[in-house]
């Protein structure tokens, strides 16, 4: 993102406070970055593996709807690598986060 799209974006931010503080605006500029980062490795790994890409909803189990991320499940955690392979192409997860 540009320069002049990231300040556009920082001015509607501060519409909605009556004096922006340091903290506002580093906190505005953590949340573009985070975002950003998310959206780069995104792109890397749906380049790289195709269709292995993070389609899980974060706290919700895939593999037993439990609501925990599938690396606190008990089946998950009891599993082989070859397995844990399987079952990331079965349901299209990331096998990097695996």
């Amino acid at each position: 993102m540009h320069i002049p799209a990231l300040r556009k974006q920082w001015e509607l931010v501060i519409d909605e406070l009556d004096i922006p503080t340091l903290s506002d605006f580093t906190d505005f500029l953590e949340k573009h970055c985070t975002s950003r980062e998310v959206i780069y490795l995104s792109s890397i790994i749906h380049t790289s593996f195709g269709s292995f890409f993070i389609k899980s909803l974060p706290g919700k189990c895939c593999l037993c709807k439990g609501d925990h991320t599938i690396h606190r499940s008990s089946e998950f955690v009891q599993m082989s690598p070859q397995a844990h392979f399987s079952m990331a192409k079965d349901k299209q997860l990331c096998i990097i986060c695996l």
